[in-house]
């Protein structure tokens, strides 16, 4: 019983049982098997020699490899590197390596830098968020560049708005991303207070020059 044994086990038609093979039956001892079906056809014959047979089991960080039809495979030790796409991980031991799974360690608003053995790819944020910490843990904060400005409302995106993004608790994105159309040349410069902003912002100016001298209309410092 060898190679041959094997690949006419791997031949058999009938489906074997939920984790079991068809594979070359083990002689004991002193006993000799003869390959000879009862009945002279090609599915007795494929049938003389095989049995239906479980996986090997492995344990600890070994997984079975080459359990197919005509072998029962053999212990493998579990790789040190995945063979993924990049943004997938697979996990490995107690006799299994598993499929490619889709990363999940990062947050919201990453980009996946690697592949993994585990759930830990690299990654790093996206483009329009910006990398901060929250509680002790790190996370991407979208910025302003991925919201669109109210053309209705007459307003526009705030100067470098890939460096500017809402702050915790803020709700008001036009707010915090946007200002008047009117006051476009302005970077860098004080906000306008909370009181200036309900009487209406630019308007408590003479001038459009005078207010983009001193102030950014949304009431956000610009960094």
């Amino acid at each position: 019983l060898g190679t041959a044994a094997a690949a006419t086990c791997a031949l058999v038609k009938d489906a074997a049982a939920d984790g079991k093979v068809w594979a070359p039956l083990e002689a004991t001892g002193s006993e000799t098997l003869y390959c000879k079906g009862a009945e002279n056809d090609t599915a007795s014959c494929e049938k003389a020699c095989c049995s239906e047979q479980s996986c090997t089991a492995c344990t600890g960080e070994t997984y079975t490899k080459g359990c197919v039809p005509g072998s029962v495979g053999a212990c493998a030790a579990c790789p040190t590197k995945s063979t993924c796409d990049k943004g997938e991980y697979q996990t490995c031991g107690d006799g299994v390596l598993s499929e490619c799974k889709k990363c999940t360690n990062g947050p919201v608003g990453e980009k996946y830098l690697s592949n993994a053995m585990g759930n830990a790819c690299v990654w790093e944020c996206d483009e329009g968020y910006a990398k901060a910490t929250v509680n002790g843990e790190a996370t991407c904060k979208a910025s302003c560049s991925l919201y669109k400005c109210s053309a209705e409302k007459h307003l526009v995106s705030v100067p470098r708005a890939n460096t500017t993004y809402q702050k915790e608790g803020e709700t008001n994105q036009d707010q915090v991303c946007c200002q008047s159309a009117g006051c476009e040349k302005v970077s860098g410069k004080e906000a306008v207070s909370e009181e200036q902003l309900q009487t209406g912002g630019c308007k408590v100016f003479k001038n459009s020059t005078e207010c983009e001298a001193k102030y950014v209309v949304s009431g956000n410092q610009k960094k």
